[in-house]
């Protein structure tokens, strides 16, 4: 048991049910049937078997497919909820290890051992083998509650990013009457790592829309042609630093499009602060440097806070934690526990 009280966290190499272990049960998937749907996950509930997103695409991928193939949009959670089951009451199951797709060793961080035995970077890793990881899920489940807290509509029930977690979470906050429209996440500053998580498992935001069964076009919001000009972007600015808010890149990133037009009309970030009348002291606090530009991302990021570490440019901590804990394959018994 963890801290958490009526929720079991284990890892799949080593349960601990106060029972004898007791193999998955392959379970007959009924094609577009609701309610036998939800009737199939309530016999996993009594059979004890873990109900989080990443535990049952490894145990039961045709269940999980069928509850999101599902038209109208379903998802998981919903079906859950179908079935009578609250989420808090699931058992969680969370891989200590990650395979490599290459050889099938396990380890806890996959970065080292693909750079030193087979010579490719994750980004190439990721590339030939869709859907694969880098790290293992309690590892990426630390980083996810570290950096995916912040500005929060309504808790996480899910312990990590996946994409079925990211679709089940817009459907809710659809559900909820949640504006989802790009313009509405960026101006009040909600759920900035749902988006950077939905505009890195899909193409676009619009494609995640999509995919929870939403139009885009009924959610989206335009601005007036003529909107955005240098004056305005000035003037935004100004009100900014006279309300002693943030002005930092990594602020304005998470507000979307105020920093990007920034850039647009003056050619870099510096140059629009410069423009608004920002005093030397706050240029030097960015780490500005007079008469050149900031180093710059070259397409507009989203928000890095929450990026899956599907990414090979996960943070330094978790690569390093990784990278020192791999160098042999993690034994039989689970690390964690």
């Amino acid at each position: 048991m963890n801290g958490d009280g009526d929720v079991d966290e284990f890892s799949s190499q080593d349960e601990d049910w106060g029972a004898p272990r007791r193999e998955a049960l392959a379970v007959p998937v009924a094609d577009g049937n609701l309610f036998e749907l939800a009737r199939q996950v309530g016999v996993l509930y009594w059979r004890r078997e873990p109900l989080n997103i990443t535990a049952v695409k490894r145990r039961h991928p045709d269940l999980l497919a069928a509850a999101f193939a599902l038209s109208p949009f379903v998802g998981w959670k919903r079906l859950l909820d179908i079935a009578g089951i609250p989420y808090g009451k699931i058992r969680v199951e969370l891989q200590d290890t990650v395979p490599c797709a290459i050889c099938g060793t396990r380890y806890l961080g996959l970065q080292v051992h693909l750079h030193r035995i087979h010579g490719v970077s994750a980004k190439t890793y990721l590339a030939e083998f869709p859907g694969s990881e880098i790290s293992g899920e309690r590892l990426r489940a630390r980083f996810f509650v570290r950096t995916a807290k912040s500005h929060l509509i309504m808790p996480h029930w899910e312990r990590l990013w996946s994409k079925e977690y990211v679709l089940d979470r817009i459907a809710e906050l659809h559900r909820r009457g949640v504006a989802l429209n790009v313009q509405s996440f960026f101006e009040r500053g909600h759920e900035p790592s749902l988006y950077a998580a939905g505009t890195d498992f899909f193409p676009t935001w619009k494609a995640a829309l999509a995919a929870a069964g939403i139009d885009p076009d009924q959610v989206r919001q335009q601005l007036p042609r003529g909107y955005w000009t240098a004056a305005r972007v000035v003037m935004l600015l100004q009100e900014r630093l006279n309300a002693n808010q943030p002005v930092s890149a990594k602020a304005l990133r998470t507000e979307g499009s105020l920093y990007l037009m920034a850039r647009r009309f003056f050619g870099s970030y510096e140059e629009a602060l410069r423009q608004a009348g920002a005093p030397a002291s706050i240029t030097r606090t960015l780490g500005l440097r007079p008469g050149r530009g900031m180093v710059l991302d070259p397409e507009p990021a989203v928000p890095a806070c929450a990026r899956s570490t599907r990414s090979s440019d996960a943070p330094g901590r978790l690569a390093r934690s990784g990278a020192h804990q791999e160098s042999s394959p993690e034994p039989g018994r689970s690390a964690a526990q």
